[in-house]
This record gives C-alpha cells, sequence and structure tokens, in this order.
C-alpha cells in the first residue's frame, strides 16, 4: 500500500505549525491498520473516503483527525485520492482559532462544507 504515499515538507513559513503533508492515491479497494501518530491532522478525501470500523464511521470529503490515541483498521472499497496536512502537536489552535481543540483528542471531526442555498 505504501506505494501510493507521497511525503512532503511545508514551506518554510509553515514549519513552525505543519510537520509534513503526505498525499495517498489508489485505483484499487484497499485494507490496512494504521498506528496513532500523536499529532493532529487535516483530511481531505477527494474520491471514495476511509472507512473505520472501530468508529463504525466513514471520513467525510474533509475531516480533522485529533490526537488519535489507538490503533485501526481502515478501508476504502473504491479509487482513493487523499491530502493530508500533520499539524505538531500544538499547533492547529492556530488555524481553527478554538480554544476547545483537547475536546478531539481520540477523535475525528467530520465538517460539513457544502454550499447551503
Amino acid at each position: 500500500m505504501t506505494s501510493g504515499f507521497r511525503f512532503y515538507k511545508p514551506c518554510q513559513q509553515l514549519r513552525d505549525y505543519i510537520r509534513y503533508y503526505w498525499i495517498f492515491e489508489s485505483n484499487r479497494p484497499t485494507e490496512t491498520y494504521t498506528f496513532p501518530i500523536g499529532c493532529p491532522q487535516i483530511i481531505f478525501h477527494k474520491k471514495s473516503a476511509l472507512y473505520i470500523p472501530e468508529l463504525s464511521t466513514k471520513q467525510d470529503k474533509l475531516t480533522i483527525s485529533g490526537q488519535v490515541n489507538f490503533s485501526s483498521h481502515i478501508s476504502a472499497t473504491d479509487n482513493i485520492e487523499m491530502i493530508v496536512a500533520v499539524f505538531h502537536s500544538y499547533a492547529m489552535s492556530t488555524f481553527l482559532m478554538s480554544p476547545h481543540l483537547y475536546s478531539i483528542i481520540g477523535k475525528y471531526l467530520v465538517m460539513d462544507w457544502r454550499i447551503r442555498n
């Protein structure tokens, strides 16, 4: 599965906040086991989103992952194209302007950003 991963360093101005970015693309069903990295992430899915059975949920187009403290099985039944910004453990609040980010530790937030009429 790692053949579809590409990692990028952030520009110099963002290095105090973002550890790295990664992109994953796959054109086949995917299933793997993940380990926590201790850093919050913002996850963007362009195609099929990942299913996380431990949470009985599928990530949405835009998902904010707190400092997850558990391993999980993830899978997708269709093509995947995603980009993830991995923040330093202390830095996400700078971008989200929320004093309550501690409440997402060990959780995923699903952000619905569809245009409403």
